[in-house]
């Protein structure tokens, strides 16, 4: 007499999936065709440790159909015996009757060694413990942090590298918990002191910060996908107490969310800015660091005889053409902060003489943004 398979619906998180269970009876269709679109493993083990059920994505780790591995493969089978020796305990636990919430290594028959956390909810019949349920999900991809920032083309001190080789070892740990200050000083070549010292100066914050920040966007990002729950966050952090998990994500998104409150604020500070330009009844324009144009005078664009011209994104030199011999020398200067004669009568292309003004617009940080530029046509002036 063959066992009763269980069918459940998953919704990321088996306690509820069991409350549902009896639920959907009447409905397993729904409940089958949900489970087999998601990308986690969904199992269900008897007491002896024989897979009775499991979805389809197992193909994809083990190479094997559901057909192949139910009524015929036994845990330790699937894990192999050093992986089942590793994680007994949990299973013996489980059994006991005790929800486990764990990091797992799964070597899988490529010999690819995939990280996961596994949930294994017990199957408590009556007060007798007939298996248990088990959710694996794949976190390999997004363990995989890279371990350094892309600085290509960029020239940094020998100090900076090595607060950058701090964070390349933080990312390397995220998973596995803080690596504490005196090794991540040894680690990176510095004393403690000048660890926290320049780290704070670099980015603002202390190390231990930027590393629970870290943390706390790769949770953002496994929340956003759907693929964890809370709790197993929590244990694929080290976090002993899930608790201390939710107050720090909490932190977290309250710390995003003022950040764009103030992103809008400048942006609304910004668009007026720009409303502002565009009504100044003399011909003004403005560009970014890269004499991108970003807004202009409706004077200017008259005077230029732009009006049909789109010139979003457009830098100074499309909009004039063959000026870049002349200005782009100048306008270096004042993007650099070494411009000395803000006042200019030069000619544009073959025949058009215009004199200007140029002066730099600054961001909150007192860094050069761009330039205002102002010009008129000498030409149409005398005419």
């Amino acid at each position: 007499m063959g066992i009763k398979r269980p069918y459940l619906i998953v919704n990321n998180h088996l306690k509820t999936t069991l409350k549902l269970n009896k639920a959907i009876s009447k409905n397993t269709g729904l409940g089958l065709e949900v489970m087999e679109n998601i990308n986690s493993m969904i199992f269900y083990w008897d007491k002896d440790l024989v897979c009775r059920f499991v979805n389809h994505a197992c193909i994809d780790w083990f190479k094997a159909t559901p057909h192949e591995l139910i009524d015929k493969k036994t845990l330790e089978d699937l894990l192999g015996a050093d992986d089942f020796k590793k994680n007994r305990p949990f299973i013996m636990e489980v059994l006991n009757g005790n929800e486990q919430v764990f990091k797992l290594d799964i070597t899988i028959p490529t010999g690819e060694v995939r990280k996961a956390v596994a949930t294994f909810v017990p199957h408590n019949d009556k007060g007798m413990i007939k298996g248990f349920y088990a959710e694996i999900v794949d976190v390999s991809s997004l363990i995989s942090l890279p371990s350094a920032d892309d600085l290509s083309g960029v020239e940094v001190n020998s100090n900076f590298k090595h607060l950058l080789e701090a964070v390349a070892v933080l990312k390397a740990n995220i998973t596995t918990g803080f690596p504490g200050m005196a090794k991540l000083a040894k680690a990176v070549s510095l004393s403690e002191s000048t660890l926290k010292r320049d780290f704070k100066i670099n980015y603002g914050v202390t190390v231990f910060d930027y590393y629970r920040h870290l943390q706390m966007e790769l949770a953002e990002k496994y929340f956003s996908e759907k693929r964890i729950t809370k709790g197993q966050m929590a244990v694929l952090l080290n976090f002993s107490n899930p608790s201390n998990f939710s107050v720090c994500y909490q932190k977290y998104l309250a710390y995003k969310d003022n950040l764009k409150l103030i992103a809008d604020e400048e942006k609304v500070n910004n668009e007026y800015c720009q409303f502002l330009v565009k009504q100044l009844p003399v011909p003004v324009a403005m560009f970014n660091n890269e004499m991108l144009f970003i807004t202009a005078s409706l004077r200017w664009v008259e005077d230029n005889k732009l009006e049909d011209i789109s010139l979003k994104g457009k830098s100074f030199y499309e909009i004039f053409p063959g000026s870049e011999a002349n200005f782009k020398a100048l306008f270096e200067q004042y993007l650099t902060g070494g411009g000395k004669e803000p006042y200019f009568e030069i000619e544009i292309g073959c025949s058009k003489r215009v004199k200007g003004h140029i002066s730099t617009w600054k961001r909150d940080n007192d860094e050069i943004g761009g330039l205002i530029i102002y010009f008129e046509d000498l030409d149409r002036q005398e005419s």
